[in-house]
Order: structure tokens, then sequence, then C-alpha cells
């Protein structure tokens, strides 16, 4: 007595498009008097940059390995995943048991992962899934195409991030505007991408007051998960980004706006206006020491060369320092 018209809706893939219609978490961060900066700052320089989807294979795909014990109510599960004492009470949720009722083991060499593995994928659930209707053990072996169809990748990200410069260079103010895209639905540790870089979103670079905003929003894409220094590269794409754009735009040497921003080095242990500790270090040796050992003067020579050829060559400057493990 029912009729059904299906019909297909279009994708959205642009996060911008996202942003308008699938947020699922909008939040906003001050440190410092951001406002006052900006509105005395004499230069507001900013730059858009569109991070694309990225991902690493690990040699070694998926295996999963589960066995209902109906006598006992509980799962053996056997997989090449990695942090499994994170993410195993969730995954006892979904199954519906005590934490203590999915055992869930994994071997002590497994494989590459750099992070793909990190994550709830459903796999370990379905398989347990499986073997409890199946009333015997069940084997899922993930090959290569299924993997790379439907493995995690890192987010892609569309930031803004707009400065308060002074007329040297100085960098009084940051403010981001960040629109993570997690694709079709979050999945634990999502969005760690998004906040694993947030205590130090000024970088390697001494900044008293920042702002930011972050909005995750869905896409009609493979949910994201964590990849290789996860939510570093974009953060520092953009950042780094802006050193440049502030160069160009004030006439200055990139080098020489990197040198007049960098944590000085007699301020260490040094908190950045977001909260994290950069406990050591003597930046502004190492990019001496930098420039010394790698030799950019032979360097600059080459690119002069190149570009007398008729050739592109360029010379790129990236001061990165993230939280560690």
């Amino acid at each position: 007595m029912i009729d059904v018209t299906y019909r297909p809706l279009p994708a959205t893939l642009d996060p911008r498009t996202a942003a308008g219609c699938d947020v699922v978490s909008d939040r906003h961060f001050r440190y410092g008097d951001p406002e006052a900066a900006f509105a005395a700052a004499p230069h507001r320089i900013a730059i858009t940059t569109e991070y694309p989807r990225n991902g690493c294979t690990p040699i070694e795909c998926f295996v999963v390995m589960a066995e209902h014990l109906p006598g006992d109510g509980a799962y053996e599960v056997i997989a090449n995943f990695q942090g499994p004492f994170a993410l195993h009470p969730v995954m006892a949720l979904a199954l519906g048991v005590p934490a203590n009722k999915l055992r869930l083991k994994t071997p002590p060499d497994s494989g590459g992962s750099f992070g793909v593995k990190q994550a709830i994928f459903p796999y370990i659930v379905l398989m347990a899934v499986a073997a409890r209707k199946a009333g015997r053990p069940v084997k899922w072996v993930e090959d290569r195409l299924e993997h790379l169809l439907a493995a995690s990748s890192a987010t892609n990200r569309v930031m803004t991030l707009e400065a308060a410069v002074a007329g040297n260079g100085e960098i009084l103010a940051l403010a981001w505007d960040q629109i993570e895209d997690c694709g079709a639905y979050l999945r634990a540790p999502e969005p760690a991408t998004l906040y694993r870089m947030h205590g130090n979103m000024t970088g390697a670079y001494r900044v008293k007051n920042l702002a930011i905003r972050n909005r995750v929003v869905l896409t009609n894409k493979t949910p994201s998960g964590l990849n290789r220094g996860f939510g570093g590269p974009q953060v520092y794409f953009a950042l780094e980004r802006l050193m440049h754009r502030i160069a160009v735009t004030l006439g200055f040497d990139p080098l020489d706006v990197i040198r007049r921003n960098l944590v000085p080095s007699g301020a260490f242990p040094y908190r950045c206006p977001a909260g994290a500790i950069l406990d050591s270090g003597d930046y502004p040796a190492a990019v001496d020491a930098a420039i010394e050992e790698d030799g950019l003067a032979q360097l600059g020579a080459r690119r002069e060369e190149a570009r007398a050829e008729g050739r592109l060559y360029g010379i790129g400057y990236a001061a990165i320092v993230e939280p560690s493990i």
C-alpha cells in the first residue's frame, strides 16, 4: 500500500559546500586579544589553502579472525590492528557485550600502519557478528583493491589563515578558519586529525594572539582516519605559505620573515598561546645550521643558472615543530 520512488541526490564533495548543510561541529577558540591586535596592525595578510586528501598504504592489508564463544557470551578476535586499548571499548559497545567479553589479540609484529590501522574499522565487529551467526570461526583477508577503495585516508581541509602584521614583518596575531572534511560519517578517533595540532597552531613562531574556528563537515567520501603525522601537514602547509605571502607582500626575503618571528633561543621552555609547551631548542641556530650545512648560497647560484636557461627553479623554506607522542 506504499508506493516509494527513489532518486539519487547529488553528491557533496566540496567541504565548503558541506559547510552550508552538513556541519557536525563548529567550535571557536580565542587566546590573548586577537581582535585588538588585528585592529592595531598596519597590515592584514591572508591566504586560503586547499589541502587534498592523501593516504599511505601499508604493505600488509587487514586480516581479521573472529570466533564467538556462546558458552561465555564472548568474542575472541585476532587482528593486525593498531591502537587496541583505546578503541577496544567502543567495539565492545557495538557488539553489545562488556569489554571483558571482547578478547582482542594483536600480533607483536604486524606490518606497517602509519596510522591507517588506527581506527574503528567495522571489519572487526562485522566478523564477530558473522562468526556468531555462522556458529563457527570466520576469517577475512582484505585485498589490495579493497584497501585502496575503503581504507581511511587523511582528511582534506580548506583553511583561511589571516595574520596581523607589523611593518617590519612581525606577526602580531593569527586567525584560523578551518573546514575539515571527515567523509560520510565520524568514527573514532576522528576528528583527532583536526585537533592534534591545536595546542601549537602558531608553529615555531612567537605569536601571542590567536583565534581559531574549527568546523567538521560530512561529505560523500569514505570516512577519514589518521595518516602519518595526522593533522601536521595540513597546518604547516597553510602556515608556511602564509609566511611566504607576508614576505612577498611586504617586499622582504622569506627567510628574514621566518627569522624575525621564530621563538627566540632564550625563551625555552616556551608556552604557545593555545597551551603547547616547546620544551627546548634554539630555532635561530637551527636555521643558521641549515643554511651553512645545506649550502643555501650554492642553491641560489643553481637557481639563477636554471632561470637563465628558462627553467623553473625555486627555493622554499619551512620551520616545523610538532607534538611528540
